[in-house]
């Protein structure tokens, strides 16, 4: 029983790329709703960072002793 050791991939046709490239479409956002975004982004941020400060802290204390 052989087994073969090469295999054949086809390559995507141009017009499937074509099409994929096609729908993909920006969404307008108002003024508003992209400073909303970016400030829950901001505020996410804020949260990560005190969050890991805390954390170095404790481990700092917890090293130190």
């Amino acid at each position: 029983m052989a087994v073969p050791t090469q295999v054949e991939v086809a390559a995507p046709s141009r017009s499937r790329r074509s099409s994929l490239r096609s729908t993909v479409r920006p969404v307008a956002l108002s003024r508003e709703a992209e400073l909303a975004y970016i400030r829950a982004d901001l505020r996410r941020l804020y949260i990560i960072a005190g969050c890991l400060l805390v954390l170095m802290l404790v481990i700092l204390v917890i090293v130190e002793r």
